[in-house]
C-alpha cells in the first residue's frame, strides 16, 4: 500500500523544538504526530546556551565549546528526524516536507563579534538550533520552508487557499481533538506543517 504523504512543522527554542505532523487532504488535514525534539540535554545549560557559556572564555576555548555544541545539536536533530520518519512510515505515512518558524535570518558575524554582544549571543543560539533542523532536513533531501512567526497564519491561509477564519477554526478543531499540549508552539508548528503539506511532492 502506498504511504500517505505527511509534513512536519517545527517551533524551535533553545535546546528543543515542538514538532507537529499533519497529513491528509490539504483543505482538512489531520494531526498524525506531535512530539518534542531534544536538540540538547534538558539538564545541560551549556548545551542549551553555548554562546552564553562561551562569553567569558578566550576565543580558542570558546570556539571549541561552540563547535562541539553545534555538532551535537546537529547530530541530535538528524537522529530525531530519522526517528520521526521511521515512526511515521510504520504508521503508513511518508515524511515528504517540513519547515520551521523563526525570526528573520540576519548576518551574525564571526564568533568574536557575537560574544561581544549579548543581543547577538541570543540571536546566535536561536539560529544554531534552527540550523540544526535545516541540516537534518537537507540530509533527507526533504523540501523545507521557513516562516516568520507573525506571518505564519496568513502564509498558511494563502498556501492552502482558504480564508484565515477557516484555517483558525480547523486548527482549533485539531487541538480539541488532540488534547493538551496544544499551546502556541503546537499551533505555530501546525500552521507551518499545513503550509508545507500544500507543497509536498506527491
Amino acid at each position: 500500500m502506498a504511504l500517505q504523504r505527511a509534513a512536519v512543522g517545527f517551533s524551535p527554542h533553545s535546546g528543543w523544538a515542538a514538532a507537529v505532523v499533519l497529513a491528509g487532504p490539504v483543505p482538512r488535514p489531520v494531526l498524525v504526530d506531535r512530539r518534542r525534539f531534544l536538540l540538547a540535554e534538558p539538564d545541560d545549560p551549556v548545551g542549551k546556551q553555548p554562546f552564553h557559556a562561551a562569553e567569558e572564555m578566550r576565543l580558542p576555548q570558546a570556539t571549541r565549546l561552540v563547535d562541539r555544541c553545534v555538532a551535537d545539536s546537529s547530530n541530535r536533530a538528524a537522529a530525531e528526524l530519522q526517528r520521526l520518519a521511521a515512526d511515521l512510515e510504520a504508521a503508513g505515512y511518508r515524511l515528504a516536507a517540513g519547515g520551521l518558524c523563526g525570526k528573520e535570518a540576519r548576518p551574525l558575524g564571526p564568533l568574536a563579534t557575537i560574544l561581544a554582544s549579548h543581543a547577538l549571543i541570543h540571536a546566535a543560539e536561536g539560529e544554531m538550533f534552527r540550523q540544526a533542523l535545516r541540516e537534518a532536513a537537507a540530509k533527507r533531501t526533504m523540501p523545507f520552508v521557513e516562516v516568520v512567526e507573525r506571518e505564519a497564519e496568513a502564509r498558511c491561509a494563502k498556501a492552502v487557499a482558504l480564508a484565515t477564519e477557516t484555517v483558525r477554526s480547523h486548527l482549533a478543531t485539531m487541538g480539541r481533538a488532540a488534547g493538551p499540549p496544544w499551546t502556541k508552539d503546537q499551533k505555530i508548528a501546525a500552521l507551518v506543517a499545513w503550509t508545507c503539506l500544500s507543497r509536498a511532492p506527491r
